[in-house]
């Protein structure tokens, strides 16, 4: 595993990095802004160990060294999740194959946070940043960070001044929708991600787009957060309130799947002889359940590697045209579908 580094709020102080060096905190100050009154050796074994830390200086100090880094950035949100984890394992690889460190700043939902982790990044003179924030908010602001160094947006595209690597979340909702509707399924519900997330987004409006061009009426919706105990609960409202109503739920992750089998199991209903299944995300687990999964097949970790691709062609071919990648998507058909029982009717 490549050495990894985190930045945030748990940031060390310039006294512990001081204490560390055994030196006082204005020989580490000298030394960051490369002042003459300390010996080579010092400003050497200062500048070490401020890496080493994660020492953060001011923004209006000087640069850390004058010398090229080989430190690249992440902005990522979520880390608790699947995809994102699987996606910075996979940038980490990519980076490390290549020589390279990858610096990782895991924000919050606010959308402020990312020009300040932009900035805490840039301090360490990393020489390209990608962007793996799943919420919906306005990135026009890249068009104009994209300035200052390389930057591939995940999930995302701007422009051309910025680099993209994006999943075709429409088209794999579009795919899962129509399949269940070719088996004549029309009456389904949905049970989805976070409404702020793009991938929920897409995905539902496709869903919707679908069903009313088939002329049906979409089923209830529910939303969680990706997770199995949360889609649980869901899962279990969602019967309380409208038992009969659907023969297909389209699930927002294999996770929150596993949540909606369980809840369906607890009442009695067979999947997929009464109601079938499907849901986002093709994890390793989702072919060994019972029944076994469709899923739409996301492939977090091409994310990782061709941003970091894409990156890489942007350092290496200053002027040339940025990468704009999209990733299509894949229905693995199992045995959580089947034909609906109530074929042909319109409900």
């Amino acid at each position: 595993m490549p050495r990894r580094r985190r930045v945030g709020t748990g940031a060390p102080t310039i006294a512990e990095v001081a204490a560390r060096a055994g030196v006082s905190t204005q020989t580490v100050s000298r030394a960051i802004r490369s002042r003459s009154r300390i010996s080579v050796e010092t400003r050497e074994r200062v500048l070490n160990l401020v890496r080493e830390m994660g020492y953060l200086p001011n923004r209006n100090a000087q640069s850390l060294a004058s010398t090229k880094s080989n430190l690249v950035g992440l902005i990522t949100h979520a880390l608790a999740n699947i995809g994102p984890t699987q996606t910075l394992v996979q940038l980490e690889e990519a980076a490390k194959a290549r020589g390279f460190n990858v610096i990782v700043t895991d924000i919050d939902e606010n959308p402020h946070s990312i020009r300040a982790a932009f900035d805490q990044l840039c301090a360490y003179r990393v020489l390209g940043i990608q962007v793996n924030f799943p919420l919906r908010i306005d990135f026009g602001v890249f068009r104009d960070l994209g300035r200052r160094v390389p930057v591939v947006l995940h999930d995302v595209r701007v422009g051309p001044e910025v680099a993209s690597v994006v999943f075709r979340h429409a088209k794999g909702a579009q795919l899962l929708t129509e399949h269940l509707l070719g088996l004549g399924h029309r009456r389904l519900a949905y049970l989805g991600g976070p409404k702020t997330w793009i991938a929920e987004h897409e995905r539902r409006q496709s869903w919707l787009r679908v069903l009313r061009r088939a002329r049906l009426k979409p089923g209830p919706v529910f939303h969680g957060d990706w997770g199995a105990a949360t889609a649980y609960a869901q899962a279990k409202e969602l019967l309380r309130r409208h038992r009969g109503a659907f023969s297909a739920v389209v699930a927002g992750s294999d996770l929150m799947a596993v949540g909606l089998l369980r809840a369906l199991n607890e009442a009695g209903i067979a999947v997929p002889a009464e109601v079938s299944v499907g849901s986002f995300g093709d994890f390793p687990f989702a072919g060994l359940l019972t029944p076994s999964l469709t899923t739409v097949r996301q492939d977090f970790a091409q994310v990782g590697r061709l941003g970091f691709a894409c990156l890489l062609s942007a350092l290496e071919n200053p002027g040339s045209p940025l990468q704009q990648l999209d990733l299509e998507p894949a229905l693995q058909i199992r045995e959580s579908t089947a034909p609906a029982a109530d074929r042909g009717s319109e409900g």
